[in-house]
């Protein structure tokens, strides 16, 4: 029998295979025409009520497509896309000659100003704002 670790690393890396290079740009591109979703900046970030409404139409979108994507699995992989953006960032300030080859850098640019004139401990993602994303496997 499979431990309960083993199945959750087969669902992560199924999960993972659900986002291709054009899916994932589909959700980068409704990001960034959406900002309310991504920068805390905007005094519309915090209001539960206009997020919500501004994430409905791509949870549509996505709850029909094939395989379906859930409002967690499309918070989980912004927040994973946010997360490599930080990571970069902060090489970039390690070392300035860094050459990022991330095939979603380019895509994510219009992160960069948000996330590089902000206190880090700021951007920290509660876990209210993506849910828990491994809720499904208890």
């Amino acid at each position: 029998m499979e431990s309960r670790e083993g199945k959750g690393k087969n669902l992560l890396k199924h999960r993972a295979a659900w986002y291709g290079a054009s899916t994932t740009r589909t959700l980068i591109s409704y990001y960034k025409e959406n900002p309310i979703l991504w920068d805390k900046r905007l005094k519309e970030s915090g209001n539960k009520t206009e997020t919500k409404k501004a994430m409905a139409p791509l949870i549509a979108r996505f709850e029909k497509a094939n395989p379906p994507r859930s409002a967690q699995d499309l918070k989980a992989k912004w927040h994973s896309l946010r997360s490599s953006v930080l990571r970069y960032l902060k090489k970039q300030k390690e070392e300035e000659d860094i050459e990022i080859k991330w095939p979603f850098w380019e895509d994510l640019n219009f992160l960069r100003a948000s996330l590089q004139n902000s206190d880090e401990d700021n951007l920290a993602w509660t876990a209210e704002e993506i849910g828990n994303p491994f809720s499904y496997w208890d």
